[in-house]
């Protein structure tokens, strides 16, 4: 099912560093995390209407 809007998803590491940034249009979407070392990421989620930061640990 599709967003009434798109969502910009970035991906940071710990220091700051953008590692990752797409646009999703539908409610479930994956990124591709297996070139990244595990370890504490964040997840910026930024609409027009809205911003949403989520801590995300990678682990194998």
């Amino acid at each position: 099912e599709a967003l009434r809007e798109a969502v910009q998803l970035t991906l940071f590491d710990a220091g700051g560093k953008v590692l990752k940034r797409e646009v999703i249009r539908d409610q479930v979407s994956q990124i591709n995390t297996s070139s990244l070392t595990p370890g504490l990421y964040f997840l910026r989620m930024d609409s027009s209407s809205a911003s949403y930061y989520q801590k995300v640990v990678i682990g194998r």
